[in-house]
Parts: structure tokens; C-alpha cells; sequence
């Protein structure tokens, strides 16, 4: 399961906001203008039909909601009616420079903790209005699968050993497996390095044994000293960002590259061990 590079995802789209089911009371204020808002309103029906409480809000309205623990905000920095500059002001200036790069790119950006503690901004920046809707569009499957994700119900100490250690796809960017295949692949082949391309407050709350977590704006600066001739397990809470962090692996010349199909979430519910950091 492969897709087309987008510019630069820098960081995890998918990641826990909720570590419970989905239920009434959740809430997420998503803010955009006159033009992106009505693009994705069917994607926040789709929300709020699952009992979430969607408000939606200008960039003058900003300033009565930056305490509000999830905050999706929807274009670029060019972006009209105020939400530019809101942009502006948290992507940095290589994401800046890739979300004017081509008529096609994409950026994903989050900050923890911006305007408030234990906070998530989410900007979803694309060239113009048709990239920043398929951008947010690409996100949602992945964003409610991590929002019903309940960690703690699953076993903490299962393994499973009746996969094979799959072979490298040489004609893909990078070799998709399933947790089971990760799990041999980590029995399996000496050195391989797992790594954790989500925030550092997921990885913390748990993370497959022995992963190290380099997420996306440092896999980004720390790519071009990393050794290629590793081989390479990657995962993040769901699809998204381990794509994102397999297609920049492979434009930097790495050959050997797994990616675990739907992250930690598939991990777990293979019932395979985690570890908690602190």
C-alpha cells in the first residue's frame, strides 16, 4: 500500500488524541475561512455524528479559543481572512517553503502544548484550496481510529512468532508489513532499528520495546547522517507519518526500509508488548 509523496508531512497526523471510544463530550475546534471551511463541512458531520462537539471559528474568533484542547486549522500561510497569519506563525520556515513549493504540496504541521498545556494544533496547509481538503481528507480514517483506540485493553506481554521475516520490496520506496511480520522482522534481523516517527508525548505513553523515536521535523534534520546500511522499521500511531517518513528515507537513498501498516494501533492489537518512557 503505497501513496504519492506529498511535499512534507513534518510531523504525526495520527497519534492518540483520545485513549477511550469515541463518545459524546470529546471536542475539537477547527478554524478556517469562508473558503476551506465549507470544503471539509461533510468530514465534521462526520465527526460530530460519533457525538464529538465540532465548533468551527475565523482567526478573529481565535483569541476565545486557544485554550481548547484540539485545534485543526485549515490552509497555508497565504492562506485569507486572518488564518494566514496564524500559519505564519507556527510553521517554520522549510515547511513555509514546501507548502508554496509545487501545485501539489501538502504540509502537515502539530504543536503540542502552543497556547495552552496538554494541547494539540494541527494545521493542515496545502497550495491552495483542493490540496489543503485532500490533505484534511486523507487525515480523517486514521484521526477516528486513533480517537477509538484504547491502549490499555490489550495484553502487555503477548508475542507471536508464526510469521516469516518478509522479503524487501526493491520496486517500492519502502516494504509495507503487518504486526506480525514486525514482530518477526524485530526477532528476526540483527540491528534492525525501530523507529517512532510520533510526538514525543505518545511515545512516552507507550511505544514497541527498543523503538527509538525520532519524529517527523527531526527525522527531517537527521536523516542525511543516519546509516544506510541499517535496516529500518518504521511506525507511527497510524499510516500517515510513517509514509511520509518512508518516501523521505527513500529519496535520501535508503534501500533498507520496512513500514509497520497502521502503526502502534496494529501492534497493540496484536496484543504485542510496549514499553512506557519515565
Amino acid at each position: 500500500m503505497k501513496k504519492q509523496l506529498v511535499t512534507y508531512i513534518l510531523f504525526a497526523i495520527v497519534f492518540p488524541l483520545m485513549t477511550s471510544p469515541l463518545v459524546s463530550g470529546q471536542r475539537i475546534t477547527v478554524l478556517g475561512n469562508s473558503i476551506d471551511l465549507p470544503l471539509v463541512s461533510g468530514y465534521l458531520d462526520t465527526y460530530m455524528a460519533a457525538g464529538v462537539d465540532v465548533q468551527t471559528i475565523s482567526a478573529n474568533e481565535l483569541p476565545a479559543h486557544k485554550n481548547d484542547p484540539v485545534i485543526m486549522i485549515l490552509g497555508g500561510q497565504n492562506s485569507p481572512e486572518g488564518v494566514g497569519e496564524i500559519v505564519g506563525g507556527i510553521l517554520n520556515p522549510n515547511e513555509k517553503n514546501d507548502v508554496l513549493s509545487s501545485p501539489n504540496s501538502e504540509v502537515f504541521a502539530i504543536a503540542a502544548n502552543l497556547w495552552a498545556a496538554k494541547q494539540k494544533v494541527i494545521v493542515f496547509a496545502g497550495y491552495g484550496k483542493e490540496q489543503t481538503r485532500r490533505l484534511f481528507a486523507g487525515a480523517q480514517a486514521d484521526i477516528l481510529k486513533s480517537m477509538r483506540f484504547n491502549d490499555s485493553a490489550f495484553a502487555v506481554n503477548y508475542t507471536d512468532t508464526s510469521a516469516t521475516v518478509p522479503l524487501l520490496d526493491g520496486t517500492q520506496p519502502f516494504t509495507d508489513v503487518d504486526a506480525y511480520e514486525a514482530n518477526s522482522i524485530i526477532r528476526g534481523i540483527s540491528g534492525v532499528l525501530i523507529v517512532d516517527v510520533r510526538g514525543a508525548p505518545f511515545y512516552d505513553a507507550g511505544h514497541i520495546p527498543n523503538a527509538k523515536n525520532i519524529h517527523g521535523r527531526e527525522l527531517y534534520t537527521q536523516v542525511d547522517s543516519m546509516d544506510k546500511d541499517v535496516t529500518y522499521l518504521l511506525y507511527c500511531g497510524g499510516n500517515s507519518e510513517s509514509i511520509a517518513a518512508g518516501n523521505l528515507m527513500y529519496q535520501k537513498g535508503f534501500k533498507k526500509v520496512y513500514r509497520l501498516v497502521d502503526g502502534y494501533i496494529a501492534w497493540r492489537r496484536a496484543g504485542f508488548p510496549k514499553e512506557k518512557t519515565g
